[in-house]
């Protein structure tokens, strides 16, 4: 794959950077307000963690993703008491420093890392994740992604299908047996299942499927906080870019000069593109804001993505 340019997966949705407060009643809309502060905006930290604290008093169980990008904003505002807090819930969902220090390329998190109460957090407190699911699951992506990865070997190419066969079939086993493994049984282990997804809709789904199985299956999932919103809105463009050859939400999009172990910031400043014309493109905002996602002339200002000519906000 051509390092210079390659589809960038954002299985979180990076927040966006306006500095206003809007009237908001439950967890989706006041996690829309969040996306519209911006977490990676330094001065409207304020607005941000305003917001979150707003929406997790709104549900019992908040999004794993959403409580790590909380505590992004706890760590660059420098209030230690209420990271520790956030990182009490996060260890819960499996979070330790060895897996934040995985996604945090921003470094954000290191010095609060070394303190006394951090580690006595991460020593004390059990996850409670359903470890047996994550594993298996693991395996089951490890074993797909190997045949994949090694694409130009033949031999292996040929086993390509029976592999991704077998993942579907399991897969389909677990959400009968157990329902959809999301982040209420994996937390921070939550993403292995959307991959797995992603290839599944990929390579076994069809209008048919989507309509009557995962489309329902998905947004179910999101309505009771066992996926967030902006995963399901990637799902469903996974879908459409398959299928029907077009965007949905306008979550998927091409970046140029990307390298591996970028600092998220230095991501966001890369020049991007939609490479996908945007369904009935005169009403993705309101699509968008249906599902807590901000508008796509916010979204491409803050990501520098050239908006699509037809666009019109």
């Amino acid at each position: 794959m051509n390092s210079s340019k390659i589809r960038i997966i954002f299985i979180v949705l990076l927040p966006f950077a306006l500095n206003h407060r809007l009237k908001a009643q439950n967890y989706k809309e006041y996690m829309y307000n969040v996306n519209m502060a911006g977490y990676y905006s330094d001065s409207n930290l304020d607005s941000n963690i305003y917001y979150y604290k707003k929406a997790f008093k709104a549900v019992a169980r908040p999004i794993s993703d959403d409580l790590l990008f909380c505590a992004v904003s706890y760590a660059k505002s420098g209030h230690k008491k209420e990271l520790l807090r956030c990182f009490k819930e996060l260890r819960k969902r499996g979070y330790s420093s060895e897996k934040i220090f995985e996604i945090d390329y921003d470094s954000v998190f290191y010095k609060y890392t070394e303190s006394n109460e951090w580690k006595k957090i991460e020593q004390t407190i059990k996850p409670e994740i359903d470890y047996d699911l994550a594993i298996e699951l693991s395996e089951y992506l490890g074993a797909d992604q190997f045949v994949r990865d090694r694409w130009q070997d033949s031999i292996l190419r040929c086993h390509l299908h029976e592999t991704d066969s077998i993942t579907t079939e399991n897969m389909l086993e677990i959400i009968k047996e157990q329902g959809f493994p999301g982040d209420i049984k994996l937390g921070c282990y939550s993403a292995k299942s959307l991959i797995l997804t992603i290839h599944i809709i990929s390579d076994y789904g069809n209008k048919e499927t989507w309509n009557t199985f995962w489309q329902p299956l998905l947004l179910n999932e999101a309505e009771r906080g066992n996926i967030s919103y902006s995963h399901y809105a990637f799902l469903k463009d996974r879908y459409y870019e398959i299928y029907e050859k077009v965007s949905y939400y306008g979550t998927n999009y091409s970046v140029t000069g990307y390298k591996p172990n970028m600092s998220m910031d230095d991501i966001r400043k890369l020049p991007k593109i939609y490479d996908l014309p945007i369904k009935d493109i005169k009403n993705v905002d309101k699509r968008r804001a249906e599902i807590g996602l901000p508008p796509l002339k916010t979204e491409a200002k803050f990501m520098n993505i050239t908006l699509p000519a037809d666009y019109q906000p």
